[in-house]
């Protein structure tokens, strides 16, 4: 056996694989293989990390629709409703959040999608005790398919107007060039020329 020959063997071995060769020694070292008396070190290899998977940015919901309510007090509050699910209920994180004790906390969800004769808005409750209203008519297990200036009402005391936005209908278009000009707002740059602020989470009287 050429002794040469088999260690050139050995060195396309790891050659071709990318790996560090180990080191024979006959010294005393920590760690190690002894094969034939011999201890056989094999140095530290460094792998790199697995790739992690960057999260999906979520996509932008268009702002299609209103609830509006007087309920609380006679100044008005409304809410904005996105294409897509708007949960509704006393948890904090709905997106219509109402802190009223006859509204649930997961009560009720409008979904909204574009349809073939213009926007199309299903309701249904989550067979919540204080009930879901589409024009005085509670809601039973199934859901109901509500039109643009319908009242609804959630729990005893939370009355709204459904405002459905049709976009094409009004000619609404998105601008070629919009510029915004926060010179024009110094107190506040990140809001949006017209744009109004409020607080969606509100505590509805009893």
């Amino acid at each position: 056996m050429n002794p040469n020959k088999d260690g050139d063997g050995m060195e396309r071995f790891y050659t071709r694989r990318g790996l560090a060769k180990p080191q024979t020694t006959t010294e005393p070292v920590e760690g190690g293989t002894v094969f034939g008396g011999t201890r056989v070190v094999v140095p530290n290899v460094v792998t790199a990390a697995p790739k992690v998977a960057e999260p999906l940015k979520p996509q932008a919901k268009q702002l299609c629709g209103l609830l509006v309510s007087y309920s609380m007090d006679g100044d008005g509050q409304y809410w904005p409703l996105y294409e897509g699910t708007n949960t509704i209920g006393s948890d904090t994180k709905s997106d219509v959040t109402l802190v009223e004790s006859s509204v649930g906390p997961h009560h009720a969800e409008l979904k909204i999608k574009q349809g073939d004769d213009g926007l199309e808005a299903v309701l249904s409750d989550f067979l919540t005790a204080g009930g879901t209203y589409v024009n005085g008519s509670r809601l039973s297990t199934q859901a109901v398919v509500c039109s643009d200036r319908d009242i609804l009402q959630f729990g005893n005391r939370c009355q709204m107007l459904l405002v459905l936005i049709e976009r094409a209908k009004y000619g609404l278009k998105t601008a070629d060039e919009y510029e915004s000009d926060a010179r024009q707002h110094p107190e506040d740059e990140s809001t949006s020329v017209g744009a109004t602020v409020f607080d969606s989470t509100l505590q509805i009287g009893k």
